[in-house]
C-alpha cells in the first residue's frame, strides 16, 4: 500500500472559525498511518483587517482578519511543525485600500510569508495592476529579505510581447509550474492552475496568455507522479465550483485528470461545509475575505 492510501488528511479552512475533515485522499475516513494538516485559504483579497459584521439581534461581530489566520497556523505549527502544510488558492491581493501597497511594496506577499505559508498562486485579481505591476510586486517581494510563501502556476505564459524585465521578475521570485515539499516523511507536489473563467475576468494579464488548464493539469500530474514520485498531489485552483456539477471547473478538473488527492477551489467564493468528492479528488472551497 502507498504512503498517500495510508494518509490521514485534516483539511482545514482558516476563514473565520471553519470546519475541519479528517478523510484519505479517496474521500473515505480512516485510522491511518500517517498524518498531513492542509491549512487552506483563497480569496483574501487584501482583508487584513476583521469585517464587522451585523447579527440579527443588531449586534456587531467581527470575522476574519489576517491575525486571526497567523494565530491558527501558529498554532497548529507549534502542535504539530512536520505534519503541517498551508497553502492558498489565489486572489490575495486587490479588495481593500491596502492593496494600494501591493506594487511597490508586495505587502501581501511578505505578510503570508511571515504567517508561515507555504505556497500560493496567482489569481486574476494579481493581474489588476497589469502584469507589470505584478513583476514589480514579485520584485519587492524578493527583495525584502523576509520569508515569502513559493508560488506555483502551471499555466500562465510568459510568451511573445512579455517585457524581458518583467518575465525576469517571474524567474527570479521564482514563480514555478509546482513545488514539492516533503511533511510527515510524504513527498507532496503542489501546482497552481488558474481556470478560464478566471482568465476572462482578468483583461490585464496580456501579454501573457492562460493556457488550456485541464491539458497543463494532466502535464504537471504526470511530471509529479512519475518524474518526482510524490505520494500526494494538491491543486491550488483558481478555477471554482457552481451549483450545477456541470459548469464546475474545478469538478471538472477532478473528473478529466486521475491523480490530483486534493483541490483547492478559489475564485468563486464558493462555501463547502463539507468537501467534494470527484474523481478521487477531495475539493474544498472557503469562501472569500478571511471570513
Amino acid at each position: 500500500m502507498s504512503k498517500a492510501k495510508t494518509l490521514a488528511a485534516v483539511i482545514v479552512w482558516l476563514c473565520g472559525a471553519g470546519p475541519a475533515w479528517a478523510a484519505q485522499p479517496d474521500g473515505t475516513a480512516q485510522t491511518a498511518e500517517k498524518s498531513l494538516v492542509v491549512l487552506f485559504t483563497h480569496d483574501l483579497h487584501s482583508s487584513f483587517l476583521p469585517r464587522r459584521l451585523p447579527t440579527e439581534k443588531g449586534l456587531i461581530i467581527e470575522r476574519g482578519g489576517w491575525a486571526r489566520i497567523s494565530t491558527l497556523v501558529r498554532a497548529e505549527r507549534e502542535a504539530g511543525p512536520d505534519r503541517t502544510l498551508v497553502v492558498d488558492g489565489g486572489d490575495f491581493s486587490m479588495g481593500t485600500l491596502f492593496h494600494a501597497l501591493f506594487v511597490r511594496e508586495a505587502a501581501e506577499l511578505r505578510l503570508l510569508g511571515r504567517m508561515g505559508f507555504d505556497v500560493s498562486t496567482p489569481g486574476n485579481h494579481e493581474f489588476d495592476f497589469r502584469l507589470a505591476g505584478l513583476a514589480s510586486a514579485l520584485r519587492a517581494a524578493k527583495s525584502s529579505g523576509g520569508p515569502i510563501p513559493a508560488l506555483v502556476s502551471s499555466n500562465i505564459v510568459l510568451g511573445a510581447g512579455v517585457l524581458a524585465e518583467d518575465a525576469r521578475a517571474f524567474a527570479d521570485y521564482p514563480v514555478r509550474d509546482y513545488e514539492v515539499l516533503e511533511r510527515s516523511g510524504l513527498r507532496i507536489g503542489i501546482f497552481g492552475l488558474m481556470g478560464l473563467g478566471a482568465a476572462d475576468d482578468s483583461p490585464f494579464i496580456a501579454p501573457a496568455v492562460v493556457a488550456e488548464p485541464i491539458a497543463q493539469a494532466r502535464r504537471v500530474v504526470d511530471i509529479l507522479k512519475n518524474r518526482e514520485h510524490v505520494d500526494l498531489v494538491i491543486a491550488l485552483s483558481h478555477s471554482g465550483t457552481a451549483v450545477e456539477p456541470a459548469l464546475s471547473e474545478d469538478v471538472r478538473l477532478a473528473d478529466a485528470v486521475p491523480g490530483i488527492d486534493v483541490i483547492v477551489s478559489g475564485h468563486s467564493h464558493t462555501v463547502l461545509a463539507k468537501p467534494l468528492v470527484r474523481g478521487g479528488a477531495i475539493i474544498v472551497s472557503a469562501g472569500s475575505q478571511a471570513s
